[in-house]
């Protein structure tokens, strides 16, 4: 949604949530997690592209650009 609008998570039980995140052209994607929709109440990795295993902040209002990452780009051959 290019950070136009909260995408839904969807109970799983246990509270847990989850969410299928469909990579595009570029197979690397950014994202947060805003409790409840709101852009002030955000779970994030505390700096810009955080990888999985980061330490989660929040939630707080203070996660402008601090954003987990997908890379499903491939490396390339030293």
């Amino acid at each position: 949604s290019q950070w136009q609008q909260a995408e839904p998570m969807e109970p799983e039980g246990n509270g847990t949530y989850t969410y299928v995140v469909v990579l595009g052209e570029t197979r690397f994607e950014q994202f947060q997690i805003w409790l409840d929709g709101e852009s002030h109440r955000v779970l994030h990795p505390g700096h810009a592209k955080g990888f999985k295993d980061t330490t989660v902040f929040g939630p707080d209002s203070m996660g402008h650009g601090c954003n987990w990452v997908i890379d499903g780009r491939q490396e390339l051959p030293a």
